[in-house]
């Protein structure tokens, strides 16, 4: 994992303690290569997000940071 990725996962820590019913999954790209082919991730972090049935991907680091801090 490279220095972005671990600020991600100590953000998810956060995240997942403050948070009511929303529900946030980790995948990896070893374990679910398939999951990465159905929403074309190429760069990892990366955040997919579902919004009144749009998928929505997020792979900029600050718009990641922003969802997991401001939530």
């Amino acid at each position: 994992w490279d220095i972005h990725c671990k600020q991600m996962l100590e953000l998810v820590d956060t995240w997942e303690g403050k948070q009511g019913d929303e529900v946030l999954g980790l995948v990896s790209s070893w374990d679910l290569p398939h999951a990465f082919m159905a929403f074309n991730i190429t760069k990892v972090p990366c955040l997919v997000t579902s919004q009144r049935g749009r998928i929505i991907k997020h792979d900029y680091l600050p718009k990641i940071r922003e969802f997991l801090t401001d939530s």
